[in-house]
């Protein structure tokens, strides 16, 4: 049932992005700003190419925090006793 509803929402949210690239065809110049290049793509890729590019970004910075606080969890030293075991007595001295 979950991997029925992950295609119908990825086939909405194809839909929806092809709909942008045709409702937004028109031409716009990118300046390379410390290159002296400029390159004149569809309003509809710098848009989609800048928002790809974002969450190629989090995605590493996330994987890369997710990394380093897996080492910090401290590890148990003992293990914990069942429910079913009674308890420890004190030993008299």
């Amino acid at each position: 049932m979950v991997r029925f509803l992950s295609w119908i929402i990825g086939l909405v949210l194809a839909a929806a992005i092809v709909a942008f690239a045709v409702a937004n065809r028109t031409p716009v110049v990118l300046d390379l700003w410390p290159l002296p290049y400029t390159v004149e793509v569809g309003c509809y890729l710098a848009v989609l190419g800048a928002a790809a590019a974002g969450l190629i970004v989090g995605f590493v910075l996330g994987r890369l925090g997710r990394r380093g606080r897996k080492a910090a969890v401290p590890v148990a030293a003992a293990p914990l006793p069942k429910a079913s075991d009674p308890p420890a007595l004190p030993q008299p001295h």
